[in-house]
Protein backbone atom coordinates (compact mmCIF):
# COMPACT_ATOMS: atom_id res chain seq x y z
CA UNK A 1 0.00 0.00 0.00
CA UNK A 2 1.32 3.58 -0.78
CA UNK A 3 0.16 7.12 -0.63
CA UNK A 4 1.25 10.35 -2.72
CA UNK A 5 0.14 13.59 -0.81
CA UNK A 6 0.70 16.67 -3.01
CA UNK A 7 0.53 20.14 -1.41
CA UNK A 8 -1.34 22.86 -3.81
CA UNK A 9 -1.50 26.28 -1.59
CA UNK A 10 -4.62 28.23 -3.65
CA UNK A 11 -4.81 31.10 -1.24
CA UNK A 12 -3.31 32.73 1.86
CA UNK A 13 -5.23 30.60 4.05
CA UNK A 14 -6.60 27.53 1.59
CA UNK A 15 -4.40 24.78 1.01
CA UNK A 16 -5.64 22.03 -0.98
CA UNK A 17 -4.28 18.40 -0.64
CA UNK A 18 -4.29 15.71 -3.40
CA UNK A 19 -4.31 12.19 -2.05
CA UNK A 20 -3.19 9.33 -4.38
CA UNK A 21 -3.43 5.52 -3.53
CA UNK A 22 -4.84 3.95 -0.13
CA UNK A 23 -5.25 5.49 3.30
CA UNK A 24 -5.26 2.99 5.90
CA UNK A 25 -3.20 2.66 9.41
CA UNK A 26 -0.47 1.95 7.15
CA UNK A 27 -0.23 5.03 5.22
CA UNK A 28 -1.87 7.96 8.01
CA UNK A 29 1.46 8.75 9.42
CA UNK A 30 2.64 9.96 6.20
CA UNK A 31 -0.46 12.25 5.73
CA UNK A 32 -0.27 12.93 9.88
CA UNK A 33 3.33 14.37 8.99
CA UNK A 34 1.06 16.98 6.65
CA UNK A 35 -1.68 17.52 8.56
CA UNK A 36 -0.83 17.80 12.41
CA UNK A 37 1.43 21.25 12.35
CA UNK A 38 -1.58 22.83 10.17
CA UNK A 39 -3.25 24.32 13.45
CA UNK A 40 -0.18 25.89 14.12
CA UNK A 41 0.25 28.00 10.66
CA UNK A 42 -1.97 30.01 9.00
CA UNK A 43 -3.88 27.52 7.43
CA UNK A 44 -7.76 27.99 8.56
CA UNK A 45 -9.40 25.89 5.00
CA UNK A 46 -8.31 22.40 4.19
CA UNK A 47 -9.36 21.04 1.17
CA UNK A 48 -8.86 17.08 0.50
CA UNK A 49 -8.90 16.42 -3.33
CA UNK A 50 -9.78 13.05 -2.71
CA UNK A 51 -10.69 11.79 -6.32
CA UNK A 52 -8.20 9.82 -6.62
CA UNK A 53 -8.05 8.21 -3.48
CA UNK A 54 -8.96 4.44 -4.00
CA UNK A 55 -9.23 3.10 -0.33
CA UNK A 56 -9.99 5.10 2.61
CA UNK A 57 -10.81 3.34 6.07
CA UNK A 58 -11.49 4.71 9.62
CA UNK A 59 -8.00 5.67 10.68
CA UNK A 60 -8.13 8.09 7.21
CA UNK A 61 -11.28 9.46 8.62
CA UNK A 62 -10.23 10.09 11.69
CA UNK A 63 -7.20 11.62 11.07
CA UNK A 64 -9.74 13.89 8.95
CA UNK A 65 -11.67 14.32 11.99
CA UNK A 66 -9.06 15.74 14.27
CA UNK A 67 -7.78 17.83 11.74
CA UNK A 68 -11.43 18.96 11.18
CA UNK A 69 -11.96 20.06 14.75
CA UNK A 70 -8.28 22.10 15.16
CA UNK A 71 -9.43 23.98 11.65
CA UNK A 72 -12.84 24.63 12.75
CA UNK A 73 -11.48 26.17 16.43
CA UNK A 74 -9.55 28.63 14.06
CA UNK A 75 -12.77 28.99 12.06
CA UNK A 76 -12.25 27.30 9.47
CA UNK A 77 -12.69 23.91 8.43
CA UNK A 78 -11.58 20.41 6.61
CA UNK A 79 -13.45 19.22 3.43
CA UNK A 80 -13.63 16.22 0.92
CA UNK A 81 -13.77 16.96 -2.24
CA UNK A 82 -14.47 14.84 -5.28
CA UNK A 83 -15.04 11.67 -3.29
CA UNK A 84 -15.72 8.24 -4.50
CA UNK A 85 -19.45 6.91 -3.88
CA UNK A 86 -17.93 4.54 -1.55
CA UNK A 87 -15.74 7.42 0.66
CA UNK A 88 -18.94 9.52 0.52
CA UNK A 89 -21.25 7.05 2.21
CA UNK A 90 -18.24 5.91 4.51
CA UNK A 91 -18.58 9.65 5.83
CA UNK A 92 -22.38 9.85 5.86
CA UNK A 93 -22.32 6.52 8.33
CA UNK A 94 -19.00 7.80 10.15
CA UNK A 95 -20.94 11.35 10.77
CA UNK A 96 -24.24 10.61 11.19
CA UNK A 97 -24.19 9.97 15.16
CA UNK A 98 -20.40 12.20 15.85
CA UNK A 99 -20.30 16.37 15.12
CA UNK A 100 -18.82 18.29 13.97
CA UNK A 101 -19.81 16.35 10.41
CA UNK A 102 -17.01 16.76 7.88
CA UNK A 103 -18.27 18.96 4.24
CA UNK A 104 -18.27 16.93 1.47
CA UNK A 105 -18.74 18.46 -2.08
CA UNK A 106 -19.11 16.76 -5.43
CA UNK A 107 -16.82 19.48 -6.92
CA UNK A 108 -13.57 21.15 -6.44
CA UNK A 109 -14.82 24.78 -7.30
CA UNK A 110 -17.98 24.23 -4.59
CA UNK A 111 -15.48 23.50 -2.04
CA UNK A 112 -13.44 26.59 -2.62
CA UNK A 113 -16.37 28.65 -2.10
CA UNK A 114 -16.78 28.11 0.88
CA UNK A 115 -13.30 29.13 1.64
CA UNK A 116 -11.12 32.15 1.46
CA UNK A 117 -10.79 32.14 -2.47
CA UNK A 118 -12.33 34.40 -4.43
CA UNK A 119 -13.12 32.57 -7.77
CA UNK A 120 -12.96 35.62 -10.59
CA UNK A 121 -14.56 34.90 -14.13
CA UNK A 122 -12.72 35.72 -17.25
CA UNK A 123 -14.04 38.83 -18.76
CA UNK A 124 -15.86 37.89 -22.20
CA UNK A 125 -14.24 39.62 -25.15
CA UNK A 126 -15.19 43.21 -26.25
CA UNK A 127 -17.44 42.52 -29.08
CA UNK A 128 -15.75 44.99 -32.13
CA UNK A 129 -17.72 47.88 -32.98
CA UNK A 130 -19.05 47.82 -36.89
CA UNK A 131 -17.09 50.76 -38.41
CA UNK A 132 -17.85 52.18 -41.86
CA UNK A 133 -14.92 51.02 -44.15
CA UNK A 134 -13.97 53.32 -46.82
CA UNK A 135 -14.49 52.39 -50.56
CA UNK A 136 -11.80 52.05 -52.67
CA UNK A 137 -12.61 54.11 -56.16
CA UNK A 138 -12.04 52.40 -59.50
CA UNK A 139 -8.99 53.34 -60.39
CA UNK A 140 -7.00 53.22 -64.75
CA UNK A 141 -5.84 49.76 -65.79
CA UNK A 142 -2.32 51.49 -66.26
CA UNK A 143 -2.31 52.01 -62.47
CA UNK A 144 -3.39 48.26 -61.52
CA UNK A 145 -0.74 46.38 -63.62
CA UNK A 146 2.04 49.30 -62.38
CA UNK A 147 4.62 46.86 -60.35
CA UNK A 148 4.05 48.09 -56.63
CA UNK A 149 7.01 49.19 -54.67
CA UNK A 150 7.82 46.62 -51.82
CA UNK A 151 7.13 47.73 -48.86
CA UNK A 152 10.34 47.06 -45.99
CA UNK A 153 9.35 46.71 -42.92
CA UNK A 154 9.68 49.65 -40.16
CA UNK A 155 11.64 48.15 -36.84
CA UNK A 156 9.88 50.15 -34.23
CA UNK A 157 11.61 50.72 -31.00
CA UNK A 158 9.26 49.13 -28.33
CA UNK A 159 7.08 51.21 -26.20
CA UNK A 160 5.53 51.19 -23.32
CA UNK A 161 2.06 49.56 -23.50
CA UNK A 162 -0.84 51.58 -23.60
CA UNK A 163 -3.30 51.94 -20.39
CA UNK A 164 -6.14 50.53 -21.26
CA UNK A 165 -3.98 47.32 -22.79
CA UNK A 166 -2.27 47.48 -19.02
CA UNK A 167 -5.59 46.93 -17.47
CA UNK A 168 -7.12 44.27 -19.69
CA UNK A 169 -3.80 42.02 -19.23
CA UNK A 170 -3.79 42.92 -15.60
CA UNK A 171 -7.44 41.77 -15.51
CA UNK A 172 -7.02 38.44 -17.34
CA UNK A 173 -3.76 37.42 -15.96
CA UNK A 174 -5.03 37.29 -12.73
CA UNK A 175 -8.02 34.55 -12.37
CA UNK A 176 -5.46 33.03 -14.60
CA UNK A 177 -3.23 32.34 -12.07
CA UNK A 178 -6.05 31.75 -9.39
CA UNK A 179 -8.32 29.65 -11.03
CA UNK A 180 -5.34 27.17 -12.41
CA UNK A 181 -2.53 26.64 -10.10
CA UNK A 182 0.53 24.86 -11.96
CA UNK A 183 0.85 21.07 -10.55
CA UNK A 184 4.52 20.50 -9.25
CA UNK A 185 6.24 18.10 -8.18
CA UNK A 186 7.11 17.15 -4.35
CA UNK A 187 10.29 18.80 -4.38
CA UNK A 188 9.47 22.01 -6.14
CA UNK A 189 6.73 22.12 -3.95
CA UNK A 190 9.63 21.75 -0.45
CA UNK A 191 11.51 24.84 -2.49
CA UNK A 192 8.39 26.95 -2.93
CA UNK A 193 6.92 26.01 0.89
CA UNK A 194 9.86 25.72 2.65
CA UNK A 195 8.27 26.72 6.10
CA UNK A 196 5.18 24.10 6.01
CA UNK A 197 7.13 21.33 4.70
CA UNK A 198 9.85 21.39 7.23
CA UNK A 199 7.50 22.27 9.87
CA UNK A 200 5.24 19.22 9.14
CA UNK A 201 8.56 17.02 8.93
CA UNK A 202 10.13 18.52 12.34
CA UNK A 203 6.35 18.54 14.18
CA UNK A 204 5.70 15.16 13.48
CA UNK A 205 4.49 12.34 15.87
CA UNK A 206 7.15 9.39 15.48
CA UNK A 207 10.72 9.99 14.81
CA UNK A 208 10.60 10.39 10.86
CA UNK A 209 14.04 10.18 8.74
CA UNK A 210 14.17 10.82 4.95
CA UNK A 211 16.63 9.64 2.65
CA UNK A 212 16.97 10.66 -1.17
CA UNK A 213 17.76 8.46 -4.03
CA UNK A 214 21.53 8.32 -3.50
CA UNK A 215 21.00 6.49 0.13
CA UNK A 216 22.17 9.39 2.19
CA UNK A 217 20.61 11.21 4.85
CA UNK A 218 18.25 13.81 3.62
CA UNK A 219 15.67 15.11 6.91
CA UNK A 220 15.62 14.08 10.36
CA UNK A 221 12.94 15.37 12.41
CA UNK A 222 13.70 16.19 16.28
CA UNK A 223 11.86 12.82 17.71
CA UNK A 224 14.63 11.19 15.67
CA UNK A 225 17.34 13.18 16.36
CA UNK A 226 17.05 12.62 20.17
CA UNK A 227 16.38 8.76 19.86
CA UNK A 228 19.45 8.38 17.16
CA UNK A 229 21.36 11.20 18.56
CA UNK A 230 21.65 12.68 15.24
CA UNK A 231 22.89 16.37 14.57
CA UNK A 232 23.46 18.69 11.67
CA UNK A 233 26.23 17.26 10.07
CA UNK A 234 24.92 13.73 9.80
CA UNK A 235 22.97 15.67 6.53
CA UNK A 236 24.19 14.09 3.76
CA UNK A 237 26.20 11.18 5.27
CA UNK A 238 25.21 7.61 3.76
CA UNK A 239 22.89 5.96 5.65
CA UNK A 240 24.23 2.87 6.29
CA UNK A 241 27.32 4.60 8.14
CA UNK A 242 24.43 5.98 10.75
CA UNK A 243 23.46 3.91 14.41
CA UNK A 244 19.82 4.21 12.89
CA UNK A 245 20.59 1.84 9.96
CA UNK A 246 20.99 -1.02 11.51
CA UNK A 247 19.33 -0.28 15.49
CA UNK A 248 16.53 -1.20 16.62
CA UNK A 249 17.19 -2.91 13.31
CA UNK A 250 19.05 -4.06 10.11
CA UNK A 251 17.25 -1.22 7.65
CA UNK A 252 19.15 -1.63 4.23
CA UNK A 253 17.91 -4.63 3.11
CA UNK A 254 14.64 -3.69 3.96
CA UNK A 255 15.15 -0.08 1.82
CA UNK A 256 16.15 -1.93 -1.01
CA UNK A 257 13.36 -4.24 -0.85
CA UNK A 258 10.24 -1.42 -0.15
CA UNK A 259 12.52 0.59 -3.25
CA UNK A 260 12.76 -2.39 -5.50
CA UNK A 261 8.69 -2.93 -5.19
CA UNK A 262 7.16 0.53 -4.23
CA UNK A 263 5.25 -0.40 -1.70
CA UNK A 264 5.72 0.41 2.21
CA UNK A 265 7.25 -2.34 4.28
CA UNK A 266 6.27 -2.84 8.67
CA UNK A 267 8.02 -4.44 11.04
CA UNK A 268 5.77 -4.82 13.69
CA UNK A 269 6.89 -4.73 17.41
CA UNK A 270 10.97 -4.38 17.21
CA UNK A 271 12.49 -4.75 20.49
CA UNK A 272 15.24 -1.99 21.01
CA UNK A 273 17.68 -2.99 24.31
CA UNK A 274 19.54 0.34 24.86
CA UNK A 275 22.16 0.96 27.39
CA UNK A 276 21.20 2.94 30.52
CA UNK A 277 17.30 1.50 30.45
CA UNK A 278 16.00 -1.21 32.30
CA UNK A 279 13.62 -1.82 29.94
CA UNK A 280 13.83 -2.46 26.31
CA UNK A 281 11.89 -0.53 23.96
CA UNK A 282 9.38 -1.61 21.11
CA UNK A 283 9.07 0.02 17.90
CA UNK A 284 6.78 -0.30 15.52
CA UNK A 285 9.33 0.13 12.19
CA UNK A 286 7.80 1.37 8.49
CA UNK A 287 10.10 1.75 5.35
CA UNK A 288 7.60 3.94 2.80
CA UNK A 289 8.47 4.87 -0.86
CA UNK A 290 8.29 8.78 -1.85
CA UNK A 291 6.56 9.26 -4.45
CA UNK A 292 5.92 12.83 -6.65
CA UNK A 293 3.60 12.81 -9.60
CA UNK A 294 4.27 8.94 -9.58
CA UNK A 295 8.01 8.94 -9.46
CA UNK A 296 10.58 7.66 -6.81
CA UNK A 297 12.05 10.97 -5.31
CA UNK A 298 12.92 9.00 -1.55
CA UNK A 299 12.72 7.01 1.00
CA UNK A 300 11.12 7.85 4.13
CA UNK A 301 11.56 5.78 8.02
CA UNK A 302 8.81 6.00 10.70
CA UNK A 303 9.69 4.70 13.75
CA UNK A 304 6.71 4.65 16.26
CA UNK A 305 7.51 3.50 19.72
CA UNK A 306 4.38 1.13 20.96
CA UNK A 307 6.23 -0.15 24.39
CA UNK A 308 2.96 1.22 26.64
CA UNK A 309 0.66 -0.82 24.40
CA UNK A 310 2.95 -3.80 24.55
CA UNK A 311 3.33 -3.53 28.16
CA UNK A 312 -0.48 -3.06 28.56
CA UNK A 313 -1.13 -6.13 26.42
CA UNK A 314 1.40 -8.12 28.51
CA UNK A 315 -0.22 -7.12 31.72
CA UNK A 316 -3.92 -8.09 29.97
CA UNK A 317 -3.04 -11.35 28.95
CA UNK A 318 -1.12 -11.98 32.56
CA UNK A 319 -4.81 -10.87 33.98
CA UNK A 320 -6.21 -13.55 31.69
CA UNK A 321 -4.12 -16.39 33.11
CA UNK A 322 -4.98 -15.56 36.91
CA UNK A 323 -8.81 -14.90 35.55
CA UNK A 324 -8.24 -18.85 34.00
CA UNK A 325 -6.67 -20.00 37.02
CA UNK A 326 -8.95 -18.74 39.15
CA UNK A 327 -11.52 -20.13 37.12
CA UNK A 328 -10.41 -23.34 37.12
CA UNK A 329 -9.93 -23.23 41.21
CA UNK A 330 -13.64 -22.32 41.58
CA UNK A 331 -14.32 -25.03 39.15
CA UNK A 332 -12.78 -27.56 41.39
CA UNK A 333 -14.10 -25.90 44.84
CA UNK A 334 -17.48 -26.49 42.90
CA UNK A 335 -17.26 -29.98 42.20
CA UNK A 336 -15.79 -30.80 45.73
CA UNK A 337 -18.56 -28.71 46.79
CA UNK A 338 -21.24 -30.98 44.73
CA UNK A 339 -19.73 -33.93 45.56
CA UNK A 340 -19.87 -33.27 49.05
CA UNK A 341 -23.50 -32.31 48.71
CA UNK A 342 -24.21 -35.14 47.63
CA UNK A 343 -22.89 -37.57 50.24
CA UNK A 344 -24.73 -35.27 53.00
CA UNK A 345 -28.56 -35.47 51.05
CA UNK A 346 -28.11 -39.35 50.73
CA UNK A 347 -26.97 -39.96 54.06
CA UNK A 348 -29.95 -39.82 56.24
CA UNK A 349 -31.98 -41.59 52.78
CA UNK A 350 -29.94 -44.71 53.46
CA UNK A 351 -30.58 -44.44 57.09
CA UNK A 352 -34.54 -43.92 56.49
CA UNK A 353 -34.51 -46.90 54.27
CA UNK A 354 -33.29 -49.27 56.47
Amino acid sequence: MQLSVRLVPVGETTLVIALTGELDSTTRPVLAAFLDPLPRSQVKYVVVAASDLWFCDLNGLEQFAITHRAMQAKGGHLAVAEAQPPLRRLITLMTEHARPAIPVYVSMPEALADTDVEIYEMPAPPTPLSRHLPRLRNVPSVERDRPRARREPQHDEPGPAAPGQAIVQSRTLRPRTTREPQVTSGSDLASRTPALASVALAAGPVAQIVLDLSGNLALANARAEALFELDPRDVGRPFHDLEASYRPVELCSIIERARHELRPIELREVTWHRAGLPEGSVFDVSVVPLLASGSLVGMGIHFTEVTRHRRLRDELEQANRRLEQAYDELRRLNDALTARTSEVDDGPDSSRAR
